[in-house]
């Protein structure tokens, strides 16, 4: 499984919620809208088939059993990681707003380019050639996706932009800041079963890069 995955219990994903209406509402949609604690006897609204299967519900649960201590182990790697890689020039750990718990299975590195004689993408190949899982980006903005730049929805029904109420946006440059970001970051892909070595050999790539492009 990806590095992102507690569990694989099924597609339809899990609402936690402290609000009673909220939960019956995201039940009855989860099973086609039916009326679960309604005096109705229809479907109250559209909804879909999301529901999962025993199956999936075992693992679901046991694997939820495991996710405290992934969590921790995880944070653990990025707390060694950000320590590491103290004096370091042409890189570092983006950062973590004070309110946030992250649980990361892979970590933004912020590359200056200023700084190397290379570029983002010539050095992230650098790193990879040491072994260590570094891309030179993410993905992109989610308007510079081609389902929504070209409307791939629906068939060629276009909609929502083509419905009665829909209406062309021009989503461009909309997020200068997520922008910026894919540009000036790379991703590094952890794991809950890295080790010191792993964090050591990683932070060891780092170095070896900036020694030999530094400018």
């Amino acid at each position: 499984m990806a590095g992102k995955h507690t569990t694989s219990g099924g597609q339809g994903g899990m609402v936690i919620t402290n609000d009673e209406e909220l939960y019956w509402n995201a039940k009855r949609f989860a099973d086609r809208g039916k009326p679960f604690n309604s005096d109705d006897s229809t479907n109250l609204f559209l909804g879909l088939n999301y529901r999962m299967t025993e199956l999936q519900a075992v693992i679901g649960r046991v694997q939820l059993g495991k996710l405290k201590s992934r969590v921790e182990k995880r944070q653990m790697i990025l707390r060694k990681l950000q320590e590491a890689m103290t004096g370091l020039k042409a890189f570092r750990l983006w950062k973590i707003i004070d309110e946030a718990e992250p649980n990361p299975w892979f970590c933004f590195i912020h590359y200056d380019s200023a700084r190397m004689k290379i570029g983002k993408e010539q050095c992230a190949q650098a790193i990879a050639a040491e072994g260590i899982p570094v891309g030179a980006h993410y993905t992109t903005v989610m308007y510079e996706q081609t389902w929504i730049r070209d409307k791939n929805t629906y068939g060629n029904s276009h909609c929502p932009w083509s419905c009665p109420l829909g209406r062309n946006v021009d989503y461009r440059g909309s997020c200068p800041n997520a922008e910026r970001a894919l540009r000036d970051y790379m991703t590094l892909r952890i794991h809950e079963g890295w080790g010191e070595k792993e964090i050591e050999d990683t932070v060891a790539a780092l170095r070896k890069i900036e020694r030999y492009y530094l400018r």
